[in-house]
């Protein structure tokens, strides 16, 4: 019985629905640290027409200055996204639950001297810290047809963490393959 079951499954998840997997750049707008790219990966399945399901993984990784700060934030989703219509150009709205890796970490530096000149300066890592947080993301966006097998994506997302400095608007562009 076991085997059969999840022969039914199988066959359901990969016959009866159309299947997307994509790549987007993003270029992120954080509320307490500078702007920056990223990119991520997504796999849509459809569930109807109009309604999909979807996982996705990004990487943000922001050098604000090399002296001083540095972080990562890694955000890990699964949602639903709707598409208001299904034709060449398709608008949509999505929503999902996130959790993150999240480290920031703070340099400082020291000069060493002889008689007045600096003859090097020491970069340290004066305070780093991680942690796992929680969030959500709220995207809008359109899929435009370009091949039957080849999509362009384009939209924007909201991501909110309970951490502050992990808030984030991302505008993005991608390609998505219809497998």
């Amino acid at each position: 019985m076991k085997i059969i079951s999840t022969l039914f499954v199988f066959i359901l998840s990969t016959v009866s629905f159309s299947q997307n997997i994509g790549v987007n750049g993003l270029y992120s707008m954080y509320s307490n640290n500078p702007d920056g790219l990223a990119f991520n990966v997504e796999y849509e399945n459809n569930i109807s027409t109009n309604l999909e399901y979807l996982f996705n993984a990004s990487f943000f990784y922001h050098d604000y200055d090399s002296a001083t700060n540095d972080f990562i934030n890694i955000p890990i989703g699964a949602g639903l996204r709707y598409y208001f219509l299904r034709d060449a150009i398709s608008p949509y709205i999505s929503a999902e639950g996130n959790i993150s890796y999240f480290s920031n970490t703070e340099f400082g530096s020291s000069n060493i001297s002889e008689s007045g000149e600096i003859v090097e300066t020491y970069t340290y890592e004066s305070a780093t810290y991680s942690k796992i947080i929680f969030g959500f993301g709220l995207s809008i966006g359109t899929k435009i047809t370009l091949s039957s097998k080849l999509d362009l994506n384009l939209g924007g997302k909201f991501g909110a963490f309970n951490e502050n400095s992990a808030n984030y608007f991302s505008y993005y562009i991608g390609l998505y393959y219809n497998l």
